[in-house]
């Protein structure tokens, strides 16, 4: 559940910081304008003594230019300074991020996903929306509709077998 919880985080900060709306494309980008501007990569490991260490890495587009993404050949990118004119330093936004991520970890911690699914949900622009869920060789697995998500923010295990999660209808 940690992208989950870094997207409310990452999301709610910006949002904060510029007072631009600023979404998330299930389960790990934020977007702003229907541009990318920040993606989340999470990963865990054993830490040797019968738990996990969790890594969550971030990386938002505080400053690139229009100019910038064009030249990058990344059409679908923007930056919070062009989209919102806001120039936002690397140490605020962390911080920003972190004061929203700490209390979502806790609570999440202490109650599980399910009581932070509906403030999820309202910012997770996949739901209405087609969908495809792929697997890992490219091949389309799935295709429906969004439409909600579930109590512990993900898609079910048993996809394979076809049947669908309560938050995705087949078209």
């Amino acid at each position: 559940r940690l992208p989950l919880l870094c997207g409310l985080a990452v999301s709610g900060a910006l949002e904060a910081l510029t007072g631009a709306a600023f979404r998330i494309k299930w389960p790990n980008d934020i977007v702003c304008s229907s541009r990318k501007v920040c993606g989340i990569l999470c990963e865990s490991r054993p830490d040797g003594q019968g738990g996990l260490a969790v890594v969550a890495g971030m990386g938002v587009n505080l400053r690139q230019t229009a100019a910038w993404f064009a030249q990058a050949g990344l059409p679908h990118a923007g930056s919070v300074l062009e989209l919102t004119g806001r120039t936002l330093s690397l140490e605020e936004t962390a911080a920003a991020i972190l004061n929203q991520l700490e209390p979502l970890w806790d609570l999440c911690g202490q109650e599980g996903f399910a009581v932070l699914r509906e403030r999820y949900a309202r910012r997770c622009i996949n739901l209405g929306r087609s969908v495809r869920v792929l697997s890992p060789d490219g091949a389309v697995r799935l295709e429906g509709t969004a439409v909600g998500v579930g109590e512990d923010g993900g898609l079910p295990d048993n996809l394979a077998a076809g049947t669908l999660h309560q938050g995705f209808q087949r078209f």
